[in-house]
């Protein structure tokens, strides 16, 4: 809530700094400091653009994948290997798995992931590089129950939340739709 309505304050602002300027156009006489009141003017629309392209570029953006062990070259891949073997014994069932990626221009810190049916008993890393990391999570039932079948996770909510390197928090949505066809929906950003 504090963040949408830092967003509408920050229009409310840039709003009253166009009525403003506006007024204060028409009441200057001279053109030389009308020219210099325009110039000024683009350059403070130059500097909110600029911290706008600054925020864009410092964002974390959190995919959620569901993969299949089958898709990768084990022997490529011994961390990834050591990892699934792990969520595979603890689960006893198919060769499915969820991973997360960081697709922004922003390192991920302090992710955190939730769902109202599951919860994440392990990720490997508690930050993200941009634009290339990619980590394994594992999921099980709340109150510590394996889950039966990976279709039990066919629509279930997870919700991916960070923090960028200036302390702005993000939250991610996702639904997954069916793992056997590794589909799922991104619900938006809250």
């Amino acid at each position: 809530m504090k963040k949408i309505r830092f967003l509408k304050n920050r229009k409310i602002l840039l709003s009253i700094y166009v009525f403003l300027g506006i007024i204060i156009f028409f009441n200057i006489q001279k053109i030389s400091d009308r020219i210099l009141f325009i110039t000024f003017w683009a350059l403070v629309l130059y500097a909110w653009e600029t911290w706008k392209i600054r925020e864009i570029e410092e964002k974390p953006i959190m995919l959620l994948y569901v993969r299949n062990i089958k898709d990768y070259d084990l022997s490529k891949h011994r961390k990834i290997e050591d990892y699934l073997i792990r969520i595979r014994t603890e689960e006893k069932n198919s060769d499915y798995f969820l991973r997360l990626r960081n697709t922004g221009k922003g390192t991920a810190f302090n992710i955190r992931i939730e769902s109202d049916i599951f919860e994440i008993f392990k990720y490997e890393s508690r930050f993200f590089a941009p634009l290339k990391d990619e980590h394994s999570i594992g999921i099980i039932k709340k109150g510590c129950k394996k889950i039966e079948s990976w279709d039990e996770l066919n629509g279930a909510v997870l919700k991916i939340y960070c923090k960028n390197t200036a302390n702005k928090s993000y939250c991610f949505k996702y639904k997954i739709i069916d793992v056997k066809n590794k589909e799922v929906e991104f619900l938006g950003e809250e």
